[in-house]
């Protein structure tokens, strides 16, 4: 029997599909992929066997776009152990300190009432009903909305007050006007599942509305590259990241990294004049539209062993009280927001978990120009989206009070044990 899992929520069904949207998270059942964990024949599982097809076909390496369909080591063996005699909890009239700052020495920082963040989230994968949801619900929940690559139409942008605009590769959707009117500007070197291998963006992708906010020509197919031609050393990205604060007059600025060879890469980035205000570590558990599944499986770190490494360095080099910290992939829920924050992040992007609570699906199809998320209410979704936002940062605070600490960031690696001798010596939690 075939078993076909959701990439948005993780839903698996056995047999065929015969319904239109996933039960769990009403995304598409068109965009359902074939479980890799299960139906295997020896080796070659129902995975291998399609990209192994679709690279003779095609003559070029196979994408999909979803989330990594192999299953990382993560956090769900970390616990908390709650306060309860030699310190004492607190009670629930405590009010408890959730606010987290983008840019703690920067001449104008983003103050947010929650550590959670909108992840990156483009305007090709993701419907205008549902970006428009987004941006009202991260306004309300009083954190900030991201433009992914590609920008962001006016719509949207009329219904937030915070900002963070991607500058990536290709800088599509990029212009100075743009830049002006961020909050916050990050520079994406790389994230969880692509590193530097560029691609092109299909031509049935860039429908009426997609070419004008990303500002491409409808019906091409555009590259994006696989490095940036204007930072080629880490001398470069220190002069970006000047010339960018100049431009947006002192807002914060932000460097999306994945995990590689960490220790080198900050080393080279805080070595120099100007360094980011923010520094987003991205695991390789994240989705994309479309990426090599090849790329995706097998290269970059997984953010369990990425997140505690770049807490140490930013501790140990004394960077904590200008640098935040914005921990990114496979984000699902409160209890992993608290642990990341644990492990030495200030706050976490989340997509996934943002895209289910819009109820119905947030995906678009664009190669037809057709919407799935048509009957979509933007602000039902954008209403779910910020009680979501908001019932996550109170459990994130319960959490804090049952370990005594009067804000979620004096949460440390002391109020985890771990039960899993590998998780514990990755992060360097005790074993329980």
């Amino acid at each position: 029997m075939t078993n076909y899992l959701c990439p948005v929520c993780g839903y698996l069904h056995a047999g065929d599909i015969d319904f239109c949207f996933c039960p769990v998270c009403m995304a598409s059942a068109r965009i359902f992929i074939h479980d890799t964990n299960a139906d295997n024949f020896g080796r070659w599982d129902l995975n291998s066997r399609p990209i192994i097809r679709s690279m003779a076909e095609m003559g070029s390496y196979h994408q999909e776009g979803r989330v990594t369909a192999r299953t990382f080591l993560g956090m769900d063996d970390l616990i908390f152990l709650p306060a309860q005699v030699n310190n004492f909890p607190l009670g629930h009239e405590v009010e408890i300190d959730s606010r987290v700052v983008l840019g703690k020495r920067a001449r104008q920082p983003v103050f947010l009432q929650t550590p959670i963040l909108n992840a990156a989230m483009s305007c090709g994968p993701l419907s205008k009903e549902a970006s428009m949801a987004l941006a009202l619900g991260s306004f309300l929940a009083g954190t900030i909305v991201h433009t992914g690559d590609g920008g962001m139409g006016d719509e949207e942008m009329a219904l937030t007050n915070r900002v963070t605009v991607q500058f990536p590769t290709d800088r599509f959707g990029v212009s100075e006007e743009s830049l002006r009117g961020a909050d916050m500007v990050e520079i994406k070197i790389s994230q969880g599942v692509k590193f530097g291998i560029g691609g092109k963006v299909r031509r049935g992708k860039v429908i009426a509305e997609i070419a004008a906010v990303s500002r491409l020509g409808q019906g091409k197919m555009p590259q994006s590259p696989a490095m940036r031609q204007d930072i080629k050393s880490a001398k470069d990205l220190s002069k970006k990241i000047l010339e960018l604060r100049r431009l947006l007059d002192g807002k914060p600025i932000s460097l999306k990294l994945a995990g590689g060879h960490l220790q080198n890469d900050l080393e080279a980035i805080f070595s120099q004049d100007c360094i980011p205000d923010v520094l987003v570590i991205d695991g390789g558990e994240g989705c994309l539209d479309t990426v090599s599944v090849t790329v995706g499986e097998h290269v970059g770190l997984p953010l369990i062993y990425s997140l505690p490494r770049v807490g140490d360095f930013l501790d140990l080099t004394g960077l904590r009280e200008r640098v935040t910290l914005i921990a990114a992939g496979g984000i699902r829920h409160s209890g992993d927001i608290a642990k990341a924050i644990a492990l030495g992040a200030d706050g976490v992007y989340m997509s996934g978990a943002l895209k289910i609570a819009l109820g119905p699906s947030s995906l678009s199809v664009a190669q037809g120009g057709q919407s799935l998320s048509e009957g979509l209410d933007i602000h039902d979704g954008g209403m779910r989206v910020a009680n979501f936002i908001s019932a996550a940062t109170e459990e994130v605070k319960a959490i804090a009070r049952l370990c005594g600490k009067r804000s979620i960031h004096d949460l440390n690696r002391d109020d985890l044990v771990s039960l899993d001798s590998e998780l514990s010596r990755i992060t360097g939690v005790s074993m329980a």
